[in-house]
């Protein structure tokens, strides 16, 4: 894979950084973009930096030795093999350690002092932007709030302008608190399908910030996941921070607190920031909540422990008392942010319905990763012998157990 040039595109309402990809196997050509509105056409760097990010996975996904003909940031260049390191660790079937060759390398630009942060108008980034608020030291104010078409779905997938009341509510989010939204697109998701919250998340954020990196000085990654229940990721704390250039300061931020402590004790105190949260699947990248996937349901879950869901104005105004049913657990991060909600609602005293709907949930969830694990006939096999284990292997095998201990104890005798 070689990226043999980068141009800066200016339009009359738009500046499109390109990147011209020759793929390894005479598989053709592929022109990778990220595009925003043209006032932010001084923000817009052209360098590999961006490309550097958005080539690294795919490259080690196909096996393909990454030439990079434009220059790169020493920075983030000599980051490289950590990076791989740590991804071919966490997925050693899918990504596979290869050689990066570059021969230019360009130096840090003039310093800036704006902050971006990315922000889709679900929890973790109305947190980032809320915790940053706040006079504490170390907490630099945002200044930009970035939202890309292309994130959440591939950008072909946007051809009925959902997106569009998703960018308003981003814009009116931005005037409310002060700040400058950032609204683009990008086409990576649409040129390599890459796993993207597992794989590829973190390096299309890198991509896009490094793109911004003439006028941005740092960007916040939201986190995902808290300390205690962190798991591999695209975006993780671990790697977010090596994609830094000489020019920009990539920032994990608020690995600290867990979903429910983020809504509970951020967001919910902000009323207008509550009538704002979008975290729902079924939309396909528009705006609103379905109320009844499982992004919303365990979005619902929390407001409802915390008495805040009927005035909410974001999701319907009562859970089903079934929502256990319904709450599909399909990962194992499903499963920490059901235990988070549980762990709330034994705090919070909730309702006896609440604490034993999320109990079943997490005990069905828990089997059901199992069987997705190991397939049906493994795991009926997998009960049959653990049943088999602690009942009659138990009896069968204990009389043995003590027959060997007593010819040890003869022997060292």
């Amino acid at each position: 894979m070689k990226l043999n040039g980068v141009e800066k595109h200016i339009s009359e309402d738009a500046v499109r950084l390109t990147g011209y990809v020759q793929l390894g196997n005479g598989r053709g050509e592929l022109t990778p973009f990220f595009q925003f509105p043209r006032e932010f056409e001084e923000f817009v760097v052209e360098n590999a930096d961006p490309f550097v990010a958005a080539l690294l996975l795919p490259a080690m996904a196909s096996g393909e030795e990454l030439v990079v003909e434009p220059s790169v940031s020493q920075r983030l260049w000599s980051s490289l093999p950590r990076i791989q390191e740590i991804f071919s660790s966490w997925y050693p079937d899918v990504l596979k350690p290869i050689r990066v060759c570059s021969d230019h390398f360009h130096e840090a630009g003039p310093a800036k002092d704006c902050t971006g942060a990315f922000f889709s108008l679900g929890v973790d980034s109305f947190h980032t932007l809320l915790r940053h608020e706040e006079e504490f030291p170390g907490r630099e104010k945002i200044t930009h709030l970035i939202y890309m078409a292309g994130f959440e779905l591939p950008l072909r997938e946007f051809a009925g302008g959902q997106e569009r009341p998703v960018i308003e509510s981003v814009h009116e989010v931005a005037r409310l608190w002060g700040k400058k939204a950032v609204c683009g697109w990008t086409n990576l998701r649409d040129c390599f399908p890459l796993d993207f919250p597992r794989q590829y998340h973190g390096a299309i954020l890198a991509g896009t910030a490094l793109a911004l990196s003439g006028g941005m000085s740092r960007v916040l990654f939201p986190s995902s996941y808290s300390w205690r229940y962190l798991t591999t990721w695209g975006s993780h704390p671990l790697t977010d921070p090596l994609w830094s250039s000489d020019d920009l300061e990539i920032i994990h931020d608020g690995t600290g607190d867990d979903r429910t402590r983020k809504i509970v004790d951020t967001i919910l105190p902000s009323q207008k920031a509550v009538r704002y949260l979008r975290v729902c699947t079924y939309k396909r990248g528009g705006a609103g909540n379905c109320g009844f996937c499982r992004k919303c349901l365990r979005t619902m879950i929390t407001l409802e422990i915390a008495g805040a869901l009927k005035s909410s104005g974001a999701f319907p105004p009562t859970l089903p008392r079934d929502f256990w049913r319904r709450l599909k657990l399909v990962s194992h991060g499903d499963l920490s942010f059901t235990d988070e909600n549980l762990r709330l609602a034994r705090e919070k005293n909730a309702p006896a319905w609440i604490i034993d709907g999320l109990e079943r949930a997490l005990y069905l969830g828990r089997l059901e990763l199992l069987r997705k694990e190991r397939g049906d006939l493994g795991f009926t096999s997998d009960l049959l012998r653990l049943a088999y284990e602690k009942t009659i292997g138990r009896l069968i095998l204990y009389p043995e157990r003590r027959r060997k201990k007593r010819i040890k104890r003869r022997q060292k005798k």
